[in-house]
């Protein structure tokens, strides 16, 4: 196994430059989001800087994967080795499906297994706490706490939170849409109280100066 290096401790050899510009093109055309490409990319500029030279990303053996899956666990938790390791699965299929390589290979490769952490769960009192640093009638106490409430009731993620428009929310039938990972849309019901959160946000949003915006949240006095 080769010695460790530090990663990207000096430029892209012109090869492997030429081959991240064209797999960057295809995923662009393929309307991958701008965070899937940066991990994308980002995978095998590591791979690349590991490899410092002694071998081009379309040279690449198993073993070579399997000494860099190696070495990320040695330095990281096993759940990031394991995004690399998909991550470089997306290149190493396209390299192959495009016939500028023979074979894959990672195709007989398995994946770092990350080890389960049980997520903390907040307890009523500290659910109660944090609706309770919410209390006020400000536009941002109103704000936030239509957010937390309905986080609460939906266990929707962050980025699905960040994402709502105004014309996704159903008052009538207590329900929002949003938009996750690829486009998947779901249609989340939330509760009697989160409901009056957000009339009471609604009514101070209203005379926001951006109301005509399309994004539910607004900042106090910004966009977003």
């Amino acid at each position: 196994m080769p010695a460790p290096k530090p990663l990207l401790s000096s430029p892209l050899a012109a090869a492997d430059a030429s081959t991240l510009r064209a797999f960057e093109r295809r995923l662009r055309s393929a309307k991958k989001s701008d965070k899937t490409v940066q991990s994308y990319l980002e995978a095998a500029r590591l791979l690349a800087g590991w490899l410092g030279g002694r071998v081009a990303l379309e040279e690449v053996t198993p073993a070579d994967i399997e000494d860099f899956m190696i070495f990320l666990l040695g330095a990281h938790a096993a759940s990031t080795a394991a995004v690399r390791f998909k991550s470089l699965q997306q290149l190493y299929g396209w390299l192959t499906a495009e016939q500028w390589i023979e074979t894959d290979p990672m195709a007989r490769l398995r994946p770092p297994k990350p080890t389960e952490k049980p997520v903390r769960v907040l307890s009523d009192d500290e659910l109660k706490a944090l609706i309770a640093a919410c209390a006020g009638k400000q536009f941002a106490d109103r704000r936030d706490e239509a957010i937390v409430r309905m986080f609460v009731d939906t266990g929707m993620r962050v980025s699905e939170m960040c994402g709502i428009r105004l014309d996704d929310l159903d008052m009538k039938a207590d329900q929002v849409t949003v938009r996750g990972k690829g486009d998947r849309v779901r249609i989340l019901p939330f509760g009697t109280k989160t409901g009056t959160a957000l009339e009471r946000y609604l009514r101070l949003r209203a005379r926001h100066k951006l109301a005509g915006l399309a994004w539910l949240w607004r900042a106090v006095g910004g966009a977003r």
